[in-house]
């Protein structure tokens, strides 16, 4: 090993030291890195992969102060942290890119950064404010920016010109610098692993925060979420819709159109008694009623969409879906299929949030049996039901508006989505 080298590990290790002492609780995470030397062609700063692997260029390494390498590596180890790679899996986005999800993961995690006030020397990294024209923001998540960006580049017919390359942690796809996950030198860290120190490191961040620390509000959000999870709102959106779809479809009509079963045998004590049999209620029927008032971004509205028509493909329901948009008045009733439909429809609203108008107009014109409520919550809401006989569940975006909810929506906080 050359000298050069050997002084380009050191300095990985002592930058390891300086970034403890800013963030002792990170500890887990920066000695879970495997230091791993790559030339400067195939990786001009640094990475990590999926096994948790820190890929590092000596010359960047070189070329900067120890404080500096110590900013980068905390900064590759959000990725690990936020699980940035698994996210890019599991993100549903048809034309998903590696290279803008990297970029937008990266801007979120330089902002929890800067806003700790750590030094980058001359070393230029990803910020919102290179992003402006995609009109990108810190309170969307990573998979939010990541559809912005798409959505103007198609509408502009542009190319991205940002690239960025963090390893496979940040976005998923083996890089030709990384090695094999059964390297016998440097073995891959073990997914089970990986949620293990997620854990220590969660929690020592809340034990340093109780112990009046301080920790970036972002990251101080992150502990809370992995050290008290909450039940994934899809799951609970999934388990609400079908709950009440179920419970509409075993609901029964009497008809006389035909006679009942029972019919021979009470006509032996009294023929002119007819009894009427049971008939289907017909099919179940979706309403989809969105706050236009601004509270929900277009972004939430195709995943709100999204996962609702997931849902209701999934048990089957070969239905339309009637929707409604709602500021203070309600909009015309649009009935859908699919979900790509719903945020091309004119449901453009503003100025202020009562969405009683678009619950009575649900009741009276497509009478539901179970109505969707995409709103932030901070409306007025009726005393009773619009409709007794319909299930109402709210996915209420604001977390202080819970509690405003009345008795007869099934409130779902979204949360999550977010972060990061």
């Amino acid at each position: 090993m050359s000298l050069v080298v050997q002084d380009a590990r050191l300095r990985i290790l002592a930058a390891r030291i300086v970034a403890q002492q800013r963030w002792p609780y990170a500890s887990s995470v920066l000695y879970s890195l495997k230091p791993v030397e790559v030339s400067h062609e195939e990786l001009s700063t640094m990475g990590v992969d999926s096994g948790w692997r820190l890929y590092y260029s000596p010359k960047f390494v070189l070329e900067h102060p120890v404080e500096v390498i110590a900013t980068a590596l905390i900064h590759e180890c959000l990725h690990c942290l936020f699980d940035h790679m698994s996210r890019f899996a599991g993100f549903s986005s048809r034309n998903k890119n590696a290279n803008i999800f990297n970029i937008c993961g990266d801007a979120h995690i330089n902002k929890v950064i800067d806003d700790d006030g750590m030094p980058w020397g001359g070393f230029n990294p990803v910020r919102f404010e290179s992003l402006t024209k995609y009109e990108v923001s810190s309170s969307k998540s990573t998979e939010a920016n990541h559809e912005l960006i798409q959505k103007f580049l198609k509408e502009n017919q542009e190319e991205f010109d940002q690239n960025q390359d963090c390893g496979s942690a940040a976005s998923g796809g083996n890089r030709d610098y990384e090695l094999e996950t059964d390297d016998s030198g440097n073995p891959a860290t073990g997914e089970d692993s990986k949620d293990i120190i997620r854990d220590a490191v969660a929690l020592d961040v809340e034990k340093h925060a109780k112990g009046q620390g301080k920790v970036p509000g972002e990251l101080s959000r992150w502990a809370e979420s992995r050290t008290r999870p909450s039940v994934d709102w899809r799951k609970r959106l999934a388990t609400g819709v079908r709950g009440s779809l179920a419970k509409t479809n075993g609901l029964r009509d009497y008809s006389y159109k035909r006679p009942s079963r029972k019919q021979d045998a009470i006509s032996s004590y009294d023929a002119s008694i007819v009894l009427p049999s049971l008939s289907p209620s017909g099919n179940p029927s979706v309403g989809f009623l969105v706050d236009t008032s601004g509270s929900v971004s277009q972004e939430e509205l195709s995943l709100f969409a999204n996962e609702l028509l997931g849902v209701l493909n999934a048990i089957g329901f070969g239905g339309k879906i009637s929707v409604i948009g709602c500021d203070t008045r309600p909009s015309d009733v649009f009935f859908v299929k699919k979900a790509k439909d719903i945020p091309n429809l004119p449901l453009k609203g503003g100025g202020g949030t009562d969405l009683r108008p678009g619950l009575e107009k649900m009741r009276d014109e497509p009478r539901p049996s179970i109505t969707v409520i995409a709103t932030d919550g901070l409306t007025p809401w009726h005393e009773l039901a619009p409709d007794p006989n319909s299930d109402y569940i709210g996915l209420i975006t604001e977390e202080s508006a819970i509690s405003r909810v009345p008795r007869w929506i099934k409130p779902i906080l979204i949360e999550g989505d977010k972060v990061d």
